[in-house]
Formats: C-alpha cells, structure tokens, sequence
C-alpha cells in the first residue's frame, strides 16, 4: 500500500483515496508532472492551479468540480435539517448574500488595486467556461 502524505489538503484527501493502492508516483506519471510537485500542491497550504488539478480530474474520470468539491457535493447525504423542517446543503448558507458581498468586496479593492474588478471578471469567466457560453448565447438572442 502506497505511504500517506501527511498535511494533505481536502483535494488532496480525495485524490488520495481516488488513488486507491496507487502511488503518487504513478500519478504524477499519468499526469507528466514532477512528483515532489504534484505533493507540494496537493498539501494544506498549497493553492494549486487549475491545469493541474484537471489533468488528475481527467485521469480519473472526474470533473473539476468532482475533484474540488467531492462527488456528490449536493447528495442528501450532505444535507442537515433546518429548523423549518426542510434540508438545506452545507453550502446553501454560501448563496446568501454572496453576490452583494463580492461587490462590495470588488468596489473596496478597485479603490486599493486598480483593475480588480477586471481580473474578477477574467478569472470569473476563467472558472465557469458555462458562464461565458450563457452571455454569448443571450448576446445573440438579442436579451439584454
């Protein structure tokens, strides 16, 4: 059975168990990356770059979503009951308010760096490909 790493980030953890009895090595060879690498940016203090962790999603069928987020991010087994008897996702509390606050986030670091707003919305549409198609579409359509 392959050593563990120890300090693992939660990516980490998955890509761990997604390796089963494989190693890291073997990995980072399907990858065609370097192994030392492929630890450093798996561990807690890491903040890995995309590329990478979609090359290990694709080696293992997985979407990045899959692989940042866990499986079934949204299954019942990840829910709680709230008080008003319905079940809510441990990320439900995220979508509150979130938009707003990234606004105001991006309004009070456009004053301290300049083109923030411009680098959010890059690495925005970077993230979410689906978002950009979204835009595209409703250009087209002639919504505005």
């Amino acid at each position: 059975m392959p050593r563990k790493i120890k300090g693992l980030s939660d990516i980490g953890k998955r890509v761990e168990r997604l390796l089963g009895d494989k190693s890291f090595a073997w990995l980072s060879e399907e990858i065609g990356t370097d192994p030392n690498t492929l630890r450093r940016n798996l561990k807690i203090d890491a903040n890995p770059k995309t590329h990478l962790l979609k090359q290990i999603a694709d080696c293992f069928g997985k979407t990045l979503d899959e692989l940042i987020h866990g499986d079934n991010v949204f299954d019942i087994s990840n829910t709680s009951e709230d008080n008003s008897g319905g079940y809510q996702t441990k990320y439900d509390k995220l979508e509150e308010g979130i938009l707003e606050e990234a606004q105001v986030w991006l309004d009070q670091m456009e004053k301290v760096r300049p083109g923030q707003k411009i680098w959010f919305r890059i690495e925005f549409e970077n993230r979410f490909p689906e978002f950009t198609e979204w835009k595209q579409k409703k250009r087209a359509s002639g919504d505005s």
